[in-house]
């Protein structure tokens, strides 16, 4: 367990100096700058912030609610836009950290074998070594990261037959239409595990629809008003 942390926290640190670089060095493209200008709006108390880049309000994007709480942040240093490249980070990090406590509980529950001794080693190898993990970090800020590491607790919760998993359904939602398929996903897929009761899987797909239509509603309203 012990390595599994150290490893992890120094790939934390990895994925740190390079966000920092890529600050410093203002390798940042027009996604950063939409999402960074409605966190500083909203850390200065606009709560209903406008894109100049897109010429609608935000919540009209993706229908990301998260953005608003995690906002109330920017409170703390308004200009400091390289915090949402931390939170992307450790939103990334902590996904990995779950998938190997979720590897690590499905395994214990067996009595000896290579499961238990070889399982996740392999795991957190194909996590910490998988080029793309990197390359996600690098591409500028966005929210499915963070949806990513709810949908996963989620997902761990209602295989372990946890109510509070509802809680990590509710921040992926918030996370905006593109999140919502992703509990889409688990509502269907848990329809083929014995694991999860059916009524959990038809109400986590029921929830992702009203979500993404909550979202299609708000988009149209952007294209009515602009004429597209």
């Amino acid at each position: 367990m012990a390595v599994v942390v150290a490893t992890l926290f120094v790939q934390l640190v990895v994925l740190i100096v390079q966000s920092r670089h890529q600050w410093q060095h203002f390798n940042l493209s027009v996604d950063f700058a939409f999402f960074h200008q409605a966190w500083h709006q909203i850390g200065s108390g606009d709560l209903n912030p406008r894109s100049t880049l897109a010429g609608y309000s935000f919540w009209q994007s993706h229908f990301e609610l998260i953005a608003w709480p995690l906002g109330l942040l920017g409170r703390l240093r308004r200009d400091d836009g390289l915090s949402m490249l931390y939170l992307q980070d450790l939103a990334v990090v902590g996904t990995e950290a779950v998938v190997l406590a979720w590897v690590w509980s499905a395994t214990r529950q067996r009595r000896g074998g290579w499961p238990v001794t070889f399982t996740v080693p392999v795991a957190l190898v194909l996590l910490v070594a998988n080029p793309w993990i990197y390359k996600l970090a690098n591409e500028d800020f966005h929210y499915e990261p963070l949806a990513t590491f709810f949908v996963v607790l989620a997902a761990w919760e209602f295989w372990s037959g946890r109510r509070r998993a509802w809680v990590w359904v509710a921040l992926t939602l918030a996370c905006g239409d593109v999140a919502a398929t992703y509990i889409a996903g688990i509502g269907s897929g848990s329809r083929f595990s014995s694991r999860v009761d059916v009524r959990v899987a038809t109400a986590s797909t029921f929830s992702a629809s009203v979500s993404d239509g909550s979202c299609w509603s708000a988009c149209s309203a952007r294209t009515s008003a602009r004429g597209w």
